[in-house]
């Protein structure tokens, strides 16, 4: 469901998902052992998930993380809100607008 996207130095992870992610549910990412140390470190952040194509993604944040011998990491993210994708930077950092709350008011982030 999951694929990492290369997030260059100084920046938050990135990632881009595959298929229906929903506000609210925890999802799971399979990781190597280095992948895994890497997600680790970063416990607790909001990253923001992308579709290829789509302009609209969700923030999710890193929940937790395990790792087994021969079976290699897991971690998991809680799916918080949808954002507007504005745009997308080469080191992987992602540009985007809080999709409005009932007061129609959106907030312009950039991770």
């Amino acid at each position: 469901m999951w694929r990492d996207v290369d997030p260059g130095t100084g920046s938050l992870l990135g990632l881009v998902a595959d298929g229906e992610v929903l506000p609210g549910q925890t999802y799971q990412l399979e990781t190597s052992e280095t992948e895994y140390e890497a997600y680790r470190e970063a416990m607790g952040a909001f990253l923001v998930l992308t579709f290829t194509g789509q302009p609209v993604g969700v923030l999710a944040q890193i929940t937790s993380a395990s790792f087994m011998q021969k079976r290699g990491g897991r971690i998991e993210f809680s799916v918080e809100t949808p954002v507007m994708v504005s745009d997308t930077f080469i080191d992987g950092r992602v540009a985007f607008d809080v999709i409005a709350k009932p007061d129609m008011q959106a907030s312009k982030v950039e991770v």
